[in-house]
């Protein structure tokens, strides 16, 4: 019997490690390309870093932009609060919220005044900050902000958006245009309004729907049954030097020191009527504008009234101290002049009464915006002329005479 002869199998030369050789081939494929997952995620990272970085610095500049806007006052407002006036370059660094790193925030204000119209200023908000990969400035992450802010007081800042010609529905609580916005609705279609300046309890009622006067109350409660139109407006100052257009359209200076400013109204309506103009100017505590508000009477028929309204400095209303001799030739800078807002250079402006003429003819309505600027005389030796406003219309010599 043979016993079977185990020959050993023989391997192809060269095949001894191939499986090793293969799983570190496999090993460096995936290595190569779980560094390119890592790198990934590092960026995924950076960018998620980056978007939420752009999205805090957005809400510090939209913060700080709506903050500038909701200014309290032209001027003047008291400390810890903000004015026109004060909305100026600033830098701050605002603190990012807790728990927010990488990054170092800086917050820059600039302002200019707008390139076409100078009542309003041109405000930029930029915020820039290093990320976790910059450390030069110069290549800081930015978001900005730009916008205008017009120097328009707060309380009328809602008429902007309202059309010139406004139907009796769109009237500010149904009431006439010309009737004072604090005067007290008394709900029975008439409103009642203190005038400032008068003694405390005397107040006027109007008629909501045509804006007459038709009771004079003064205190005590006693009352007067009267007819009458309202004639009111501003009185501005610009004095102590040159009087500019951009002063005109937006005057900041006040009541001259020690100076007492008054309005008459001088009446030619014939017959007259039986009570007389009451008129009262008190100056502003928060503004720099003196307002004036004048019931002037009219008869039964016809409702109209005729007549001229004057400034008065110290209770002078003409050429005697404090006011100039003359609007052209009058330069004694320790004296006045007066000119009057009006769309156009005219005694008598096409546009009626409501544009302000030097003297008034049968007005049937009441009247507001009938506005003044004060200026100095002169400087003693150059005489100061009425300026004409860059976006207002223009003004016109009204005092002297």
């Amino acid at each position: 019997m043979k016993v079977p002869v185990h020959r050993a199998v023989r391997r192809p030369r060269g095949a001894y490690g191939m499986a090793l050789i293969e799983a570190l081939v496999a090993l460096a494929v995936m290595a190569f390309g779980l560094l390119g997952v890592v790198g990934m995620q590092t960026t995924l990272r950076f960018n998620a870093d980056v978007s939420r970085q752009r999205a805090e610095a957005v809400r510090m500049a939209q913060e700080r932009m709506e903050t500038l806007r909701g200014f309290g006052l032209l001027a003047g407002a008291p400390v810890g609060t903000l004015d026109y006036a004060a909305i100026g370059n600033s830098v701050d660094y605002p603190a990012p919220p807790t728990g927010f790193a990488n990054a170092t925030f800086t917050r820059t204000v600039t302002v200019n005044p707008a390139a076409d119209d100078l009542r309003m200023k041109l405000v930029t908000v930029q915020v820039s900050w290093l990320d976790r990969r910059t450390t030069v400035a110069a290549n800081a992450e930015v978001v900005q902000l730009t916008s205008t802010i017009a120097g328009v007081a707060p309380e009328l800042a809602a008429s902007l958006g309202l059309p010139g010609d406004q139907a009796a529905p769109q009237r500010p609580r149904g009431r006439s245009l010309s009737i004072p916005p604090t005067a007290t609705d008394l709900g029975n279609g008439t409103s009642s309004f203190a005038p400032p300046g008068a003694a405390t309890g005397t107040t006027w009622t109007f008629v909501n729907a045509s804006g007459q006067i038709t009771e004079i109350c003064f205190p005590a409660l006693v009352c007067s049954t009267v007819q009458g139109w309202l004639l009111s407006g501003y009185i501005n100052f610009a004095t102590g030097n040159t009087p500019l257009p951009a002063e005109a359209d937006n005057p900041v200076d006040g009541v001259p020191l020690g100076r007492t400013i008054g309005i008459v109204v001088n009446t030619t309506t014939s017959p007259a009527p039986a009570t007389s103009p009451q008129c009262y100017a008190q100056p502003s505590l928060v503004s720099p504008t003196v307002p004036y508000y004048c019931f002037v009477p009219i008869n039964a028929s016809p409702t109209t009234w005729s007549g001229q309204s004057l400034v008065t400095i110290d209770g002078q209303t003409s050429a005697n101290p404090p006011f100039s001799s003359s609007h052209s030739g009058g330069r004694n800078p320790a004296k006045f002049k007066v000119c009057r807002y009006t769309s156009q250079a005219s005694h008598t402006p096409t546009g009626g009464n409501q544009a302000h003429p030097l003297n008034y003819t049968n007005v049937g309505s009441s009247l507001i915006n009938q506005n003044f600027l004060v200026i100095s005389a002169g400087d003693g030796s150059t005489p100061y002329t009425c300026p004409t406003p860059l976006a207002s219309g223009a003004t016109f010599p009204h005092q002297p005479l």
